[in-house]
């Protein structure tokens, strides 16, 4: 066991353990506090996994060194929220969604000048629906917002969970694997997954990467209480509302996802004229 300069003792971890969870709430909450002090944390505070564009076949992880690129991401999703973004048709990246959901139901900002910036409801919003993407002035089959999943995964050597935002293309193979989780009476955060990539090709010829879930080691029975306690530490921290001072937003993603997500949402919204 080893304390640091804070008096935060550090439990001793295990061969092939987590960190995380291998202390104690309260150990876990001083060593953000010695840390952090009074800041708040945000979503858009932690380290982000980024999906490679042009069908490349390695994540983007961050970490203390810089950036790694591996084939496979393994970790424990401790929580997991939809979300819709919506950057007009000529977006630059970098630059903030015009409209955006942290919860995919009730979106803040201006969509159009004059809009009132605040409860948009994303059900009934013109620019979720089929049919409303515009590329070049050309309707497409795709939304014209975003839709996104967020995946907080917690990893065996850190303290804080890392940030992957799911992008249209990958959504179905998210909850393809969620609903097979369920028909299998599984619980997502029970099992440490392997999150790798695949390839796929649009219509058009455009190589994109698509994400692939498998599962790996279930959790022990200590472990699972112990990330049941983490997922109630950390959900007001981090999954909070969109501030009212707008900070919390998200830079458009790179252009080449735009163009790789057509194929994806043309797909989806077939099959949706065809039900």
């Amino acid at each position: 066991m080893t304390t640091n300069k804070n008096n935060t003792a550090v439990a001793k971890i295990e061969k092939g353990g987590f960190v995380a969870l291998n202390m104690k709430e309260g150990e876990l909450l001083e060593v953000f506090r010695a840390n952090l002090g009074d800041e708040t944390i945000s979503p858009f505070d932690l380290p982000r996994i980024k999906i490679p564009t042009g069908g490349g076949s390695t994540w983007e992880v961050p970490t203390i060194d810089g950036t790694e690129n591996v084939k496979e991401i393994t970790g424990v999703i401790v929580a997991w929220r939809n979300c819709r973004g919506y950057w007009g048709e000529g977006f630059a990246g970098g630059n903030p969604p015009l409209c955006q959901s942290l919860d995919g139901k009730v979106g803040t900002g201006l969509r159009w000048e004059g809009d009132d910036p605040t409860g948009h409801i994303c059900h009934n919003c013109a620019f979720s629906k089929w049919g409303s993407k515009m590329i070049d002035g050309a309707a497409t089959k795709g939304q014209a917002c975003k839709a996104m999943r967020r995946l907080f995964i917690l990893q065996e050597d850190d303290l804080l969970p890392k940030l992957l935002t799911l992008p249209p293309t990958s959504l179905k193979a998210c909850s393809s694997f969620f609903m097979a989780m369920i028909s299998q009476q599984k619980h997502f955060s029970d099992y440490v997954l392997i999150i790798g990539l695949t390839q796929q090709m649009n219509a058009d010829g455009i190589k994109y990467a698509v994400a692939a879930f498998a599962l790996g080691r279930e959790l022990s029975r200590p472990e699972r209480a112990r990330v049941a306690a983490y997922e109630r530490m950390i959900e007001p921290l981090f999954l909070m509302s969109v501030d009212t001072d707008g900070a919390a937003v998200e830079p458009a993603p790179a252009a080449g996802n735009y163009q790789e997500t057509e194929e994806a949402e043309t797909e989806e919204a077939e099959t949706e004229e065809a039900g």
